[in-house]
């Protein structure tokens, strides 16, 4: 909608982390958080809100088995997701972790297997980036904000876009990413695109823009 004479000027620098990963082993970090050793475990980090769609994502977990689901955070939608989780017969699957300090963020990443974004909106998700450079396979919502995050120029996109509207759809991708070698392949995907967040990309990308 803007002008062609705004379009043309318009640069894009992505936001940058300066990530530092967890010094713990995989076993470590789900002791820490009482998790289960040897579970498939999803991880999903946000306040428990509309916007992070984690009903759906309920939804979505009902229809596999043997896949475990923790969440990070806390909110107004407690209620009615620990409601869910007792009618839907999740409750020795869904761990509701509750707040967790942004300082131990990294060792809950190194806890999981896969993480999970379903959200209907999103900026660009801090969450979803320190999962890319911990090396995460990522399920998302296919809405823009997460195709930008994830897609590089060519189109290829690290880990699966999937849709709002049907929690089927949602079931072979996360099988599929607890498998070997898809798994692996999905981490390097992960990695890969991790790169394009940084904090030496993000003033290389400031500084070209004002020069």
């Amino acid at each position: 909608k803007y002008p062609a004479n705004l379009r043309h000027r318009i640069r894009v620098v992505h936001n940058g982390l300066a990530w530092q990963a967890s010094s713990l082993t995989r076993k470590a970090a789900r002791d820490q958080f009482c998790l289960p050793v040897d579970a498939k475990l999803m991880l999903a980090v946000g306040r428990l809100h509309e916007q992070k769609n984690y009903p759906y994502l309920l939804s979505v977990l009902r229809g596999v088995d043997d896949i475990e689901l923790a969440i990070a955070g806390d909110g107004d939608l407690r209620p009615q997701l620990e409601a869910m989780i007792q009618e839907y017969g999740l409750a020795a699957r869904v761990h509701l972790l509750g707040n967790v300090p942004r300082t131990e963020i990294p060792d809950l990443l190194r806890a999981a297997d896969v993480f999970v974004q379903p959200s209907l909106y999103e900026g660009q998700s801090n969450s979803l980036i320190e999962a890319l450079h911990e090396g995460l396979p990522v399920l998302a919502s296919d809405i823009p904000e997460q195709r930008e995050a994830l897609s590089d120029e060519t189109g290829n996109v690290a880990g699966y876009l999937l849709p709002l509207d049907d929690p089927q759809a949602w079931h072979t991708p996360i099988a599929t990413l607890f498998e070997e070698p898809a798994h692996r392949k999905a981490r390097a995907a992960s990695l890969k695109r991790a790169k394009y967040f940084t904090i030496e990309r993000m003033i290389d990308g400031f500084e070209a823009s004002l020069r």
